[in-house]
């Protein structure tokens, strides 16, 4: 497939500037540099050419996202047909009144157990590989996604909100599959089926997470609870409710 796995092997092992870089991750400037080069013997452009190809050292070949890449695109499916395939089967993928009707006391099926677990199981694996993973720039905002989305799923979990929670997560993870989809086919060098695919997530995304998840899982849920006790029929958004 043409798949780079070149990588920048680390340089000569040296205490002094590993523990330096360790602590800023890029190469000292002024009388830093020039102490560094005087502790260790080196001149200043050695110091400079050993923290380049230290930095050079952490970063992944293109086999290695590639691989990256291609788990998470096959999770992804995986989980969206898995979810879609339990989801569609219950009533309350057709009606989201169902999801509040009867709460709390909703029975959790197997399905749905299973369901919940391997979306948490996912999430704290990444979680927990980025501490032993190559550090990447979006470290931390990646740290914060997945302690939201874990926290998320544990407290809907807590609350017996599984209902609504298994219809947030399909909306999610339907986009994720075509981004996934750009990202393999970039690592591929095929730029023509990179911008296919981008241009679907595109589409998906905004359907998915700015129209259909607002709309049908944000808004209408607001007016059911009320709706439910006061079995009153009304019009909301345009959509009668009869309760």
């Amino acid at each position: 497939m043409g798949i780079s796995e070149r990588r920048t092997h680390p340089p000569v092992s040296n205490r002094a500037l590993e523990k330096e870089y360790r602590k800023k991750k890029k190469a000292p400037d002024g009388e830093q540099l020039k102490g560094l080069s005087k502790r260790t013997d080196l001149t200043t452009r050695q110091v400079e050419s050993w923290f380049r190809q230290r930095k050079a050292s952490e970063t992944l070949s293109q086999l290695q996202k590639f691989s990256e890449t291609g788990w998470r695109f096959f999770y992804y499916t995986a989980i969206f047909i898995y979810g879609l395939w339990a989801v569609s089967s219950k009533s309350w993928f057709y009606d989201t009144k169902e999801c509040w009707r009867g709460y709390p006391l909703h029975a959790v099926d197997r399905d749905m157990w299973w369901y919940y677990m391997l979306e948490l199981s996912f999430y704290w694996s990444l979680l927990i590989s980025q501490f032993f993973d190559v550090r990447r720039k979006d470290f931390w905002q990646m740290f914060t996604h997945h302690v939201t989305t874990i926290l998320l799923l544990t407290l809907s979990w807590m609350d017996n909100l599984v209902r609504m929670g298994s219809l947030v997560l399909i909306i999610h993870d339907v986009a994720d599959v075509f981004l996934e989809a750009a990202k393999l086919a970039r690592y591929a060098n095929k730029p023509k089926l990179c911008d296919a695919f981008f241009i679907v997530f595109a589409v998906v995304w905004i359907i998915s997470r700015m129209f259909i998840y607002p709309y049908v899982y944000v808004m209408i849920p607001l007016f059911l609870p009320f709706l439910l006790s006061t079995r009153c029929p009304l019009m909301v958004s345009g959509l009668y409710f009869c309760c």
